[in-house]
């Protein structure tokens, strides 16, 4: 029996609208085959007790260290499932950029600010989570305007 969790993700343009804000993560989680070094735009968990908007506010505290008025009005750019065996996650992904310079300060210490890249200089890195791999290349494949 699967277990089905719900996942939000921003990708967070620059202000330039060029390249994504990417972490590193420094915990492995098996169970959804994340393992420490793996690169990936921020996603979080949504708790029980959350809407996907409020776990994207929770998302860009945790993971980003940034305010919301630090960056424009995150749109809905895709919805996803991406089953890692025992648990499926139904993930809700939002785009966004930059207003202005911003400082990345993580506060969660299960992962750190990698850097600003391209999609596909992300994509060639390895290792890379593989729902942001399957994520990105399914926007790429199909033209879209996620990244």
């Amino acid at each position: 029996m699967t277990t089905t969790i719900r996942g939000v993700g921003l990708i967070l343009l620059c202000r330039h609208g060029s390249h994504i804000l990417t972490i590193e993560e420094l915990r492995s989680k098996p169970h959804i085959a994340k393992r420490a070094g793996m690169l990936s735009f921020p996603l979080e968990t949504v708790r029980d007790s959350e809407s996907a908007p409020m776990a994207l506010r929770r998302l860009l505290h945790e993971e980003i260290g940034v305010h919301p008025d630090q960056i424009t009005t995150p749109e809905q750019c895709g919805v996803f499932w991406h089953d890692f065996g025992t648990v499926g996650v139904n993930y809700t992904i939002y785009m966004s950029q930059c207003q202005r310079r911003i400082t990345v300060a993580p506060q969660d210490n299960d992962i750190a600010f990698h850097g600003w890249m391209a999609p596909y200089e992300l994509l060639a890195h390895t290792p890379v989570r593989v729902e942001v791999r399957t994520f990105l290349e399914a926007c790429l494949e199909n033209g879209r305007t996620c990244p």
